[in-house]
């Protein structure tokens, strides 16, 4: 699944929340999917799936302000049905990144970047998909990202942040989520730093 812009180029100023499914099989081509109902249009949003839904999170306004959303929209695939989700404790524009801790039933929320302050968000947010209700993991990230990648691992019951942006520098730090105590250290980092 991909979201996209509908325009040749790269004009932010004409973003539109549509998307589109990419056959990766025998044609290998995209066709248009469904429109995310945010009451705006939105781009910079993250993705991820968590049994037979689609949960899209955050996202960046288009025009000259790149206002972030508070926003969540979730996609029922059983009922083919767009739900809203609740509304997120903070702005989180420009590539936040988001992962489901399966075990906990609970979407974790990173990194995005702040409207107004051009810096990199530390805090870490979460909600059990059920309750909806928006809590602060206890600690912040060492190094505030945005375009990162965010992977769960079911095993240790902790999440990997890799890399991303700062704002100014493309970052190579691997940070280590504890979910149990909500706790954040450095594990290292990479030989290149990606974003």
């Amino acid at each position: 699944i991909h979201d996209h812009d509908g325009t040749e180029g790269h004009n932010r100023n004409f973003r539109v929340n549509q998307m589109s499914l990419h056959d990766i099989g025998q044609t290998n081509s995209m066709v248009f999917w469904q429109n995310i109902p945010y009451d705006t249009q939105t781009w910079d949003h993250c993705m991820t799936a968590h049994e037979n839904k689609l949960i899209v999170v955050g996202g960046t306004r288009p025009g000259w302000t790149n206002e972030g959303v508070k926003k969540m929209a979730i996609y029922d695939f059983t009922t083919q049905q767009w739900l809203t989700g609740l509304p997120l404790m903070q702005q989180r524009r420009q590539k936040p990144a988001c992962v489901m801790n399966t075990v906990e039933n609970a979407l974790y929320v990173s990194g995005g970047e702040h409207f107004g302050a051009l810096a990199s968000i530390e805090k870490v947010s979460l909600t059990n998909i059920a309750s909806q209700a928006w809590q602060y993991i206890a600690d912040k990230l060492t190094v505030g990202v945005y375009g990162h990648v965010m992977i769960y691992d079911a095993v240790d019951n902790t999440i990997l942040v890799i890399g991303g942006w700062d704002h100014s520098t493309a970052r190579n730090e691997i940070q280590r989520i504890d979910c149990e105590t909500g706790v954040v250290t450095a594990m290292g980092a990479l030989e290149i730093a990606v974003a």
